[in-house]
């Protein structure tokens, strides 16, 4: 599976993976197909607190200037199948995409905090049964 790091003059850097794979079995003059399909970039970059967030006081003196931010997505296909010369059997497998941002911030020399949303959707490509999911999340570091 290939992968690319990247950095661009706004700071902005990254990583991409890509993941191809087919595997093929053959019985009775029918084709078992399995196939996976995987993509995944990670972003990070941050910003300048004083800036953009000055009017919460973020950025002021005795405080952190930066706010770090990442973003997670990651998309994932997997399918199972059979063919023959008359075609193709119903598809079975699974289909799922998720999105991470993530942002943190050191708001004294003792305390940083972060805060993360979680989206994620997932298909079932036989019955496309769809779910999605939500997520909020909110984190604390203390040091002493």
């Amino acid at each position: 599976s290939p992968g690319w790091n990247f950095r661009f003059k706004n700071e902005l850097s990254g990583n991409l993976r890509l993941t191809l794979s087919t595997d093929r079995t053959r019985t009775n003059a029918k084709d078992a197909v399995s196939r996976r399909t995987s993509a995944n970039l990670k972003l990070q970059k941050s910003f300048d607190a004083e800036g953009t967030l000055g009017f919460l006081r973020f950025g002021k003196k005795g405080i952190g200037t930066k706010i770090d931010s990442t973003l997670d997505i990651t998309y994932d296909r997997n399918e199972n199948f059979r063919e023959s010369e008359i075609g193709q059997d119903q598809n079975a497998g699974q289909s799922h995409l998720t999105v991470v941002p993530n942002f943190s911030y050191q708001f004294s020399r003792n305390l940083r905090a972060g805060f993360r949303l979680n989206y994620g959707f997932s298909k079932d490509l036989r019955q496309s049964i769809t779910t999605n999911t939500f997520g909020l999340g909110l984190n604390a570091t203390l040091t002493f």
